[in-house]
């Protein structure tokens, strides 16, 4: 081969490198672009999946939340029920007292009996406050809930003590009062706020259960 063959030679292997060696350059610049655009493509992804997760997370705790307080006020609403339970002992020991005020208000037993009308009063007291806060406390968490009765209102139970003691406090000074009809009239008013009382009790219940079954 002559030496122009041999030029034309080496001149097209140079050619061939010089593209090479810029071709290469172009395919690793695309190549890193590439895998840059993956990497970021791939962090939104993550970081969308974990602030799904996060709201989901968030999500099932305030559910959680929500109904562990719905539970315990529903069991604090039960246990005030229960101890209202001596607004019925209250109002015997309030038409007694009444009665032994009005015909011997000097006697023995009138001390025994306002000495006992006063412990009653202050145990009714703090039950009639620990069931109007729980009460309250039921009405928030169950905004969509309609209470009727004793639970739709949480001044229902003073305004039924306050007839009651007003009814015993009259039949006892009224003239020519009688105990049994003293004693008849309290068990009449007892046994109203008893029936009010339970059945209050048993719409709790249910409501428990409700709470139960919805969460399983």
């Amino acid at each position: 081969m002559n030496f122009g063959g041999r030029l034309i030679v080496w001149c097209g292997c140079f050619g061939l490198f010089v593209a090479g060696v810029v071709w290469s350059s172009i395919f690793y610049d695309l190549k890193i672009s590439f895998l840059k655009d993956v990497v970021e493509v791939c962090s939104y992804v993550a970081t969308i999946i974990a602030a799904g997760a996060a709201v989901a997370t968030l999500s099932a705790w305030r559910r959680q939340w929500k109904y562990s307080a719905a539970q315990d006020a529903l069991k604090r609403l039960t246990n005030s029920l229960d101890d209202l339970s001596c607004a019925k002992s209250y109002l015997r020991v309030y038409g007694a007292y009444q009665f032994s005020l009005s015909t011997n208000p000097a006697s023995e037993h009138t001390k025994t009996y306002r000495d006992l009308e006063e412990q009653l009063h202050l145990e009714l007291k703090q039950a009639s406050k620990d069931f109007v806060s729980s009460l309250q406390d039921v009405h928030l968490l169950f905004e969509n809930v309609k209470f009727e009765g004793f639970l739709s209102d949480t001044a229902i139970l003073s305004r039924e003590i306050i007839k009651a003691t007003d009814a015993l406090r009259a039949a006892s000074n009224a003239p020519g009062a009688q105990y049994d009809i003293v004693v008849a009239l309290s068990i009449t008013h007892e046994s109203y706020l008893h029936g009010l009382m339970f059945e209050a009790k048993k719409r709790v219940e249910v409501m428990r259960k409700d709470q139960l079954s919805g969460s399983s």
